[in-house]
């Protein structure tokens, strides 16, 4: 499986890389701006794309969108330092798959990638939760 991560935090490509390297199914490509991770994208058409929401030369969020323009099928996650519903809202309203936060289980990140390359949707089980009470409940009951 064909893995493109975009992130502009060497630490982060760092740990990405080590989590997938235990995964021989998935094969990596790391870039740091948003052109490289265009350029990459379109060589590559990797089955899942990783994305950091908070990139130096733009949203990630405008990214998922221009990729998504590019290829309607294409399956991406967002990857956040917050665990924020809202954030997460977005995201799938961008079009995105999934939504991880870097400030949970790292071991979850193999779970999202499968399950975003299967088709499915993919959300941490709390953050599922906290954005089903705010897509239901009236808004000044959104969020406890």
């Amino acid at each position: 499986m064909k893995i493109l991560v975009i992130d502009d935090h060497t630490l982060a490509i760092s740990g990405l890389a080590v989590l997938l390297s235990d995964r021989a199914e998935m094969d990596a490509v790391s870039v740091r701006t948003t052109r490289e991770g265009l350029i990459a994208f379109e060589q590559h058409r990797p089955d899942v794309s990783l994305l950091a929401i908070d990139l130096r030369e733009r949203s990630g969020f405008d990214l998922v969108r221009q990729l998504k323009a590019i290829d309607p099928t294409a399956r991406i996650i967002v990857l956040s330092m917050q665990d924020d519903p809202m954030l997460a809202v977005e995201a799938l309203d961008c079009g995105a798959k999934g939504f991880v936060s870097q400030t949970g289980d790292p071991a979850l990140i193999g779970e999202a990638i499968e399950a975003v390359a299967d088709g499915r949707i993919w959300l941490s089980e709390g953050l599922a939760q906290e954005m089903a009470l705010i897509r239901t409940a009236p808004a000044d009951q959104a969020r406890p």
